[in-house]
Formats: C-alpha cells, sequence, structure tokens
C-alpha cells in the first residue's frame, strides 16, 4: 500500500524502510503537526514522543533500515499522503 501511494503522490518527500519480516514498514514524514487527526486505516502515525532509527543519508539498501526516497527530498504535505493512500489497493 505504502509504495503504491508513492507512485500516486505528485511529489513525494523522504521515506524510510524498516525490512521486517513479513512486511516491511515505510516511514513517511509530513510537516510537524499535520497528522494530529490520523485515522486512515493499516497506517499508523508517530507522534512527537515516537523513536526511530534512521538510516545514514547515504544508505539506501538492506541489510537492516534504508531510505527509498532520501531525505534531501523532504516532506510530503499530509493531505496528499493521505488521499494517496486512501486510493492505493
Amino acid at each position: 500500500m505504502g509504495v503504491r501511494a508513492i507512485e500516486l503522490i505528485a511529489e513525494p518527500g523522504a521515506v524510510a524502510v524498516h525490512p521486517v519480516s513479513p512486511e516491511p514498514v515505510l516511514y513517511f514524514f509530513v510537516p510537524a503537526g499535520s497528522a494530529h487527526v490520523w485515522s486512515t486505516p493499516q497506517t499508523t502515525a508517530l507522534g512527537a514522543h515516537a523513536h526511530v532509527v534512521l538510516p545514514p543519508s547515504h544508505k539506501q539498501a538492506p541489510p537492516g533500515p534504508y531510505w527509498l526516497i532520501p531525505p534531501h527530498y523532504g516532506l510530503t504535505p499530509a493531505g496528499a499522503l493521505r488521499r494517496a493512500l486512501d486510493s492505493a489497493p
């Protein structure tokens, strides 16, 4: 669902991947506070007190966490991400 959402966003921001089994976890980065009323099924918005270990900015392949879209791409607008996730199969 996350990969399909990326395809639907005109200009996606940075996306990190944690390749855990059975399904990898994708982390989309949105502006702070923009996901405070997040309610998209099969997704979880992490708040200000969540801790995620991010890979080095140059790491773009496993093993371990890596960037699907590098951090220099910035943030994805939360509204665009919601619409894309709602449209993704």
